[in-house]
C-alpha cells in the first residue's frame, strides 16, 4: 500500500492523548510537533506545489485533463502561512466549494476496518500514546486529508487516531493478487491504484469520487512518495483535482515521530521508548477558485506551516524499497 523548524503559537486546541497515562505517574506537556505559525523558513515566499501520491512526474500528470506539465502560473507570495496557517484559506481558493458529503449520511464503517482499529489500532494507541491535535477540524461530510509523509506508519497511526473509516490508497496487483490479500484490502475499504501512472491512475479517481460524496474521506500524500530526510518536499496538484471533481474541501494535516517507529528501511513498527507521536489538523481548505497549482501552493503552506519541515522546492526522489 500506498522534521524541522518551529513556527509561531496557533489556536491549535490541546492535545488529546489516546490511551491510558501510565500508573501513578504525571504526565509532562509533550512537544511533538511545533503549532502553526509563519511560513517555515527556507520556503522561497510560501508554498508548493502538490498532488496525491498518483502519478510520478509532471509528464504522467500532463496525461490528465486540465494537467500540465509546466507551471500554471507562479506560485502565490506567502501561501497564507504567516497570518493563520491552520485556520481558513486564502481568498484565492477558499470559495466555491459545495461539500457535496452530508453529514447525516456519512458511509458506515466497514467490518473488517473496525475490527482493524479495535485491535491494531487499540495497540498502536496504548504503546505508543499519540498525541492529536484539531481532530474536531475534520468536518462531519466527505473530506480529503492531506499530509506529510515520513512513513509506512503513517497510515496506520491515521487509521488508529481517526475515528471514521478512511479510505487509503492500495496497488492494484493487491486486488488481483492473492485471495487473501485481495478480500484484506478490499474489506478495509482501500481504493485501488495502478502503479502504472498517467491516465491509468484516472480509475482510482473514479472510485474514490464517489466515496467522497457519500461523507467519506479519503488520505492523501501530496508528496507522492515517503520523504527520505524529514523535510517537505514539492507537491503534487491530483488531491486538488480530486477535491474540485468530488466538492469537497482538503483537511491539511502533519505527523511526526512515525519515521522513528518504523524508519524507511523497516517492515514492521518497533516499540521505541520516549518517540513522540503527534498529528496537527488544520482547517479545511476550499479549492474551489484559482488554478490548480495555486490552490495546492495554499495546501502544502499548511502543511509545513502545522509541520514546521523544511521545504524542498522539488520532487521528493522516489523510493523503490518495495512501495
Amino acid at each position: 500500500m500506498p522534521v524541522g523548524l518551529a513556527g509561531a503559537p496557533t489556536d491549535t486546541p490541546p492535545a488529546q492523548r489516546l490511551g491510558p497515562p501510565d500508573p501513578g505517574t504525571a504526565v509532562p506537556e509533550r512537544r511533538g510537533l511545533p503549532d502553526s505559525g509563519a511560513e517555515a523558513p527556507g520556503r522561497p515566499g510560501g508554498a508548493a506545489a502538490g498532488r496525491p501520491g498518483l502519478p510520478d512526474s509532471d509528464a504522467e500528470e500532463a496525461a490528465r485533463p486540465g494537467g500540465s506539465a509546466t507551471e500554471e502560473r507562479p506560485a502565490q507570495p506567502g501561501g497564507g502561512g504567516a497570518s493563520d496557517p491552520s485556520g481558513s484559506a486564502s481568498a484565492a481558493v477558499s470559495a466555491g466549494v459545495s461539500e457535496r458529503g452530508p453529514a447525516s449520511r456519512r458511509p458506515s464503517m466497514p467490518p473488517l476496518y473496525r475490527l482493524a482499529r479495535a485491535t491494531a489500532g487499540t495497540i498502536l494507541r496504548v504503546a505508543w500514546r499519540p498525541d492529536v491535535h484539531g481532530l474536531d477540524r475534520i468536518p462531519a461530510g466527505g473530506a480529503i486529508l492531506a499530509g506529510n509523509h515520513l512513513s509506512v506508519a503513517d497510515e496506520l497511526f491515521l487509521g488508529a487516531v481517526v475515528p471514521r473509516h478512511i479510505a487509503f490508497w492500495a496497488k492494484a496487483e493487491y486486488f488481483r493478487g492473492h485471495p487473501v490479500a485481495a478480500r484484506l484490502v478490499a474489506g478495509l475499504g482501500a481504493i485501488p491504484v495502478e502503479r502504472a501512472g498517467g491516465r491509468a491512475v484516472l480509475t482510482a479517481f473514479d472510485a474514490a469520487v464517489p466515496v467522497l460524496c457519500a461523507g467519506g474521506l479519503v488520505a492523501v500524500f501530496p508528496e507522492g512518495t515517503r520523504s527520505p530526510d524529514g523535510r517537505l518536499y514539492r507537491g503534487r496538484t491530483g488531491a486538488v483535482r480530486l477535491a474540485r471533481q468530488a466538492g469537497v474541501p482538503i483537511v491539511p494535516f502533519a505527523v511526526s515521530g512515525t519515521d522513528l517507529v518504523q524508519p524507511i528501511d523497516a517492515r514492521v513498527p518497533r516499540l521505541v521508548r520516549r518517540v513522540r507521536v503527534t498529528f496537527r489538523f488544520g482547517a479545511p481548505v476550499g479549492v474551489g477558485e484559482g488554478t490548480a497549482r495555486e490552490a495546492t501552493d495554499v495546501v502544502m503552506d499548511r502543511i509545513a506551516a502545522l509541520s514546521g519541515c523544511e521545504y524542498v522546492a522539488r520532487y521528493a526522489p522516489l523510493l523503490r524499497l518495495g512501495r
